[in-house]
């Protein structure tokens, strides 16, 4: 399997500049109509995983932190600290904030937004 290009939307087959690959995968300002969506009403990334990218910031257990060079993968963040990354955009995002390279910072971890949620994930037994 390959890795999506960093400035893809999880999922599209060009950059997030294309608006029709990019509304293929994701709710966002081009096509979301100022509110979120049902889950799972675009198409699926290679893994078979919806909406990684647009409708709700996804909260990430990654710390912020400058992202390394391209050598590597499966990059954390920093061990310590406490802002956490916010990652894939939302319902009134512009493209740009799309990008599966992207990662904004979430620092306080204690007030409610109605624009961010979470995956809940485990790993196959």
């Amino acid at each position: 399997m390959s890795w999506t290009p960093l400035a893809y939307a999880s999922g599209a087959t060009a950059a997030v500049a294309d608006a029709a690959a990019t509304g293929l995968v994701a709710w966002y300002s081009g096509n979301a109509g100022g509110s979120t969506a049902v889950v799972g009403t675009r198409q699926a990334n290679a893994l078979g995983i919806h909406d990684m990218c647009g409708n709700v910031w996804q909260w990430c257990w990654d710390r912020s932190g400058d992202l390394p060079g391209t050598s590597q993968t499966d990059y954390r963040g920093p061990a310590s600290g406490n802002s956490r990354c916010l990652r894939g955009g939302k319902y009134d995002s512009g493209a740009g904030s799309l990008q599966v390279g992207l990662r904004n910072t979430f620092g306080d971890t204690s007030f409610e937004v109605n624009d961010v949620g979470f995956r809940v994930a485990r790993s196959q037994q």
